[in-house]
């Protein structure tokens, strides 16, 4: 599934993530799986590829490629962009697992980007918008993330990744960070508020 996500592939333009593994064919030997399921080992994705692959949790298992417009125009000539997406399989109980875990992080005492999210809980729920987030931290060199989604009563969402380098913690460095990217959106328009 990571090739059809985008990683270890090139996405508008951008270098394409690695997936160390061994094998040219990009199976992921079982070492590695337990590696990257903690979000240790050599994995590297661009925040485009982790952002992206929080909005397919979002979406339920959904996987559409990121595109910047909906058309171009070439010589005159208007071309839609096809929108393509993929079902990833995923099944209902390993996404109440993800939603669970995420939630937990940002939504509860002890998560590690709760202490960021705490004061901006009620609000966020008056609007009708949870969170859900996975912090973390890099090292050599030292980067702090914060990535995730938000989704509203209505099924709206949007999906974050945040990457401070030189951070040292995701949750103290990237979460708030991505706290205000979540609020300016429900300030926006793109979510929350009361269902239309």
């Amino acid at each position: 599934e990571s090739r059809v996500t985008g990683h270890g592939s090139r996405q508008l333009r951008q270098a394409p993530g690695i997936i160390a593994s061994g094998n040219r064919e990009g199976t992921i030997a079982p070492k590695d799986r337990r590696y990257f399921g903690i979000g240790q080992g050599n994995l590297r994705a661009t925040t485009l590829q982790v952002a992206n692959s929080f909005a397919a949790i979002a979406r339920g298992g959904l996987y559409k490629p990121p595109r910047l417009f909906s058309s171009c125009v070439e010589k005159n000539t208007q071309y839609a962009i096809r929108n393509t997406q993929y079902g990833l399989n995923i099944s209902p109980q390993t996404l109440a697992v993800i939603y669970d875990g995420t939630g937990a992080v940002v939504n509860e005492p002890g998560g590690t980007a709760y202490k960021e999210f705490a004061p901006v809980l009620a609000g966020l729920a008056e609007q009708g918008v949870m969170v859900y987030g996975k912090t973390g931290s890099t090292e050599e060199p030292d980067n702090a993330w914060f990535a995730g989604f938000a989704k509203d009563s209505t099924g709206r969402a949007i999906a974050i990744a945040v990457l401070v380098e030189g951070g040292q913690h995701g949750s103290s460095d990237a979460a708030p960070i991505g706290r205000d990217i979540i609020q300016f959106c429900i300030e926006a328009g793109y979510i929350g508020g009361t269902p239309r």
